[in-house]
């Protein structure tokens, strides 16, 4: 559920709005990292098949959170609606990347169909 609460979070912060300015992303973190070291850190990660994620995102970390929550940790999560939200922080990074990759294509394939 937190992995949801984080896209839902980011759906809102560069989607739907308002904006979350409320939010500080370092609080959930130990002190070691600043925010910016975060967010570039995001988009470093969320970057696949030598496409870089859209550099102008509204706290891209929510979206790093999420895919290491909902995504990375696929294994784990078994149930249907997992898969089906899955499937739509794919389509949502598809959106937010600057041309849509095929590599994301495999993973819908492979872990929600």
């Amino acid at each position: 559920m937190i992995g949801v609460a984080f896209l839902y979070a980011f759906i809102q912060c560069n989607y739907t709005g308002p904006d979350l300015d409320s939010l500080d992303s370092t609080n959930l973190l130990p002190n070691v990292i600043s925010n910016q070291k975060l967010i570039d850190y995001s988009l470093k990660y969320l970057a696949s098949d030598g496409e870089d994620a859209y550099h102008l995102l509204i706290k891209p970390e929510l979206l790093f959170f999420a895919r290491v929550l909902l995504v990375d940790s696929i294994d784990h999560l078994t149930s249907l609606k997992v898969n089906l939200i899955i499937l739509y922080y794919i389509c949502y990074l598809q959106y937010y990347l600057i041309s849509p990759l095929f590599s994301f294509f495999g993973t819908m394939d492979s872990n929600v169909f």
